[in-house]
């Protein structure tokens, strides 16, 4: 008997399944990602985790998209998708404003400076709308 899908779809990047399996189980979350999450073993596992994976498929002309993981993702991503954007835009106002990159090594002092680089941010965003308010003759 042939098989119906005879290809997995590797992973285009070095993804650990130990990351995803930190991930707390969420039911109905979507996990919103670009191609390069497009496989089939991640999808299995978001699925199993309970997110809906929401992840751009490598579709071309000549390659349409024929197992149904990755067909739920792509019609996932087409409902979801917009919203990365978004992410991506407040991350990248943040690094304009405090920078790019920690040079930290130990996961627990990063964390607790990327905690402190959002307190920051939202008392940027806090000042900058009393600003505008007291400018407008509100405050």
């Amino acid at each position: 008997m042939p098989k119906l899908f005879p290809r997995r779809f590797p992973a285009s990047l070095n993804f650990s399944p130990d990351v995803l399996k930190r991930l707390k189980p969420q039911e109905g979350l979507p996990f919103i990602a670009d191609k390069g999450y497009d496989a089939v073993d991640i999808i299995e596992s978001l699925l199993d985790r309970g997110f809906e994976p929401a992840i751009r498929i490598k579709e071309t002309m000549r390659m349409s998209i024929r197992h149904p993981l990755r067909k739920l993702s792509n019609e996932n991503w087409k409902r979801y998708g917009k919203m990365r954007y978004r992410v991506e835009q407040l991350f990248g106002s943040i690094k304009q404003k405090i920078g790019s990159s920690f040079k930290l090594l130990r996961e627990d002092l990063a964390r607790k400076a990327s905690i402190a680089c959002a307190i920051l941010w939202n008392f940027w965003v806090l000042a900058t709308y009393l600003f505008l308010l007291f400018l407008s003759g509100i405050l």
